[in-house]
């Protein structure tokens, strides 16, 4: 690991988002030490907000009637477990089978 001098831009962010007690020479540390500045060369504000993966509020299964802003009236034909989320199988009447996310899709339950 080779560090490299301060980029000139670092000069150009407000000094309410940085350290001010960073060094910004451009002189070589020991690998040890440059590791250490340079992790700690920039810092955002805390409480910035992160956004989390969105976990779909409505657990949905297949035979489920639903109904798309978009597409209209459809049936579950088919769900997959992905990455903490659902993938829906819509068979829409009118625009035929959609693949959509269940966390993202605008979609109502119709009882």
């Amino acid at each position: 690991y080779q560090p490299s001098a301060p980029s000139r831009f670092l000069a150009n962010i407000p000094e309410s988002h940085t350290d001010s007690s960073v060094r910004r020479s451009g002189h070589r540390h020991s690998t040890a030490s440059s590791r250490q500045s340079l992790s700690n060369m920039v810092r955002f504000p805390s409480g910035a907000p992160v956004m989390a993966p969105a976990a779909p509020a409505v657990k949905y299964t297949v035979g489920q009637r639903v109904f798309h802003a978009k597409f209209g009236e459809g049936v579950i034909s088919e769900v997959a477990e992905r990455r903490g989320d659902q993938e829906l199988a819509i068979a829409f009447i009118r625009h035929g089978t959609k693949r959509l996310m269940g966390s993202l899709a605008p979609l109502e339950i119709i009882e």
